[in-house]
């Protein structure tokens, strides 16, 4: 994985400022994903291609600045 940055964002309805890093990679190997207690799905995504379900524009936003 290499970092590539940190995103700010404004969180409503108190303005909050919360800080993510950024980080982007490559995979040699794909396995396949186990649910586990955090989380219950993944998705590669190329950002071209619509996924399914819904996406919170601030999940699309984040994919976007690792490019």
């Amino acid at each position: 994985m290499q970092f590539v940055g940190y995103a700010r964002s404004m969180l409503a309805p108190d303005q909050r400022t919360e800080y993510a890093a950024l980080f982007t990679g490559h995979c040699a190997e794909i396995r396949d994903f186990q649910v586990n207690d955090e989380i219950t799905a993944i998705h590669w995504w190329d950002l071209i291609e619509a996924l399914p379900g819904h996406l919170q524009p601030m999940d699309a936003y984040l994919a976007e600045l690792t490019r």
